[in-house]
């Protein structure tokens, strides 16, 4: 039994291996857990690992439950020699479940630590946002600058109409004020 369960601390210590090198990875290289970076080709790939990973904990587990139907059908044969060798298989395994099990804190604790930085880090590229408010951003920012653009060619309109209407009336001899027509847009 704790040879399973053994088994699946080793898995589980070893993804959580993976994942704190990756980790560190992205801390290292100043990248936000929202982009990471990544095109939306990678952020499916990292989506597409961790269904990979759900589905071999489920196996694993799957696994871990056949093991301990064979154990419990074992038990009810009562042989002796079987019962003192499972015994010892099992205080063995248990001390070892204890080591992975403190390792298992170890790297969680880790984990967590540096998911916390990371999540308080402000990325450049995206300011912490997610990928859909990225996209938001880029877009109202594209509309900005379309906004600019067409405020930037109406100001110079105005300057150019206004620079010659100043002409026109400087080139004219100075009237009364009710003489005067102002045309301001032609």
């Amino acid at each position: 039994m704790e040879r399973e369960e053994n088994g699946v601390l080793r898995a589980q210590n070893e993804r959580l291996l993976k994942e704190n090198m990756l980790m560190k990875e992205i801390l290292e290289n100043a990248k936000c857990l929202a982009c990471w970076g990544l095109s939306i080709e990678d952020v499916e790939k990292h989506k597409q690992s961790l269904q990979q990973l759900k589905l071999e904990n489920a196996l694993l587990k799957e696994f871990q439950l056949n093991k301990k139907k064979k154990i419990i059908a074992l038990l009810q044969e009562k042989d002796p020699g079987a019962l003192l060798e499972f015994t010892i298989v099992a205080e063995m395994e248990r001390e070892e479940n204890d080591v992975l099990h403190a390792k298992n804190e170890r790297l969680l604790k880790e984990n967590m630590l540096m998911k916390e930085t990371l999540e308080n880090a402000k990325c450049l590229a995206c300011w912490g946002l997610s990928l859909e408010d990225v996209e938001k951003h880029k877009h109202s920012l594209q509309q900005l600058k379309l906004e600019n653009a067409k405020l930037k060619y109406k100001s110079s309109y105005l300057i150019d109409e206004a620079s010659k209407l100043a002409k026109r009336y400087m080139e004219q001899p100075m009237s009364q004020p009710d003489e005067l027509q102002l045309d301001l847009l032609p």
